[in-house]
């Protein structure tokens, strides 16, 4: 068969414009261009069925905070190594430079419903084992707690804690009280104040006991040296209930080596005066503890507890 110039020129043209039809032809969804070039994919982020529980933002069940004389602390105390540091908090109240355990919330015979949000403030050097207690009129435990605190700033400690309680009737009288014991295991500061627990209702707080030291003993600092066999005892108390005020020197061991019973007259809001004397015998240098507390005179046990450490010679 012979191909005429003609015949061989239609052929020519119509494959051309095949190959160009071709690269006209839009591409295929999703494929890319000729000219892109390819980049990484996105790597999906995968969250968990279950968070973590961040211990830094764990509300903790008690709120310790550093209380400095005049700025606040940049952190707060450890309770023990094992408990997630505590955040700064403002501080709220400005505590006496005299006061060893304050109780600032509730005041006395509030009337509470439960749980009691109780809050008060330790001197720094009485800090130690830490104890909050609820006992009823009758005798009974209604919540016992106990921490171990210590300020490594040398600042007033903040202690908040939520108290429950449950009591069989519509109301029932009760003292809240909390004390810290040294490494000795001797009381060395105890406060409490009377509550009306309530069963239903609304809590209706009081205003607390002022800020100040209930006892002041005259040149009784801590570890002032005291010669010749006798404690003078010269200040002033005010009173908290009807009961005698005793005061103890107890040594290191625990052992009574000292005692006296100063009578009170009912307390009226006034400070009464205090002058006597406490006798003692050692052998050679001690180091005692000098208590002076006060029982309750309406719920069995302590209403309050004052001490000082002291350095006894013969």
């Amino acid at each position: 068969m012979k191909i005429t110039n003609l015949t061989l020129s239609i052929v020519l043209i119509l494959a051309l414009g095949l190959l160009a039809g071709c690269d006209l032809l839009p591409p295929e969804a999703g494929s890319p261009a000729p000219d892109s070039v390819p980049g990484p994919s996105p790597t999906p982020e995968v969250l968990p069925t279950t968070l973590p529980e961040d211990p830094a933002t764990t509300t903790p069940e008690v709120l310790v905070v550093v209380i400095p004389a005049d700025t606040p602390a940049p952190g707060g105390p450890q309770i023990n190594p094992t408990q997630p540091p505590i955040p700064t908090a403002t501080a709220t109240i400005n505590p006496s430079a005299s006061m060893l355990l304050q109780l600032v919330n509730p005041g006395p015979m509030s009337k509470v419903v439960s749980p009691i949000r109780v809050s008060f403030v330790i001197h720094p050097q009485y800090t130690g084992s830490t104890r909050i207690e609820l006992i009823s009129e009758s005798g009974r435990e209604l919540f016992r707690k106990v921490y171990n605190v210590s300020s490594p700033e040398g600042g007033y400690i903040r202690l908040v804690e939520e108290v429950p309680f449950e009591i069989p009737g519509a109301a029932e009288l009760a003292r809240l009280q909390v004390s810290t014991v040294d490494r000795f295991g001797r009381l060395q500061a105890f406060n409490s104040v009377r509550l009306l627990l309530l069963k239903v209702g609304e809590n209706q707080f009081t205003q607390p006991y002022e800020a100040l030291e209930r006892l002041s003993l005259r040149g009784l600092r801590p570890d002032t040296e005291v010669v010749g066999g006798e404690i003078k005892l010269e200040g002033r108390f005010l009173p908290l209930t009807n009961s005698p005020l005793i005061f103890e020197i107890i040594d290191e061991r625990g052992v009574v080596i000292g005692s006296r019973i100063v009578l009170v007259d009912t307390p009226n809001g006034s400070y009464q005066d205090i002058l006597t004397s406490l006798p003692y015998t050692v052998s050679s240098q001690t180091r005692v503890r000098l208590t002076a507390r006060q029982a309750d005179d309406r719920i069995a046990g302590l209403a309050y507890l004052y001490s000082v450490e002291l350095i006894l010679w013969p």
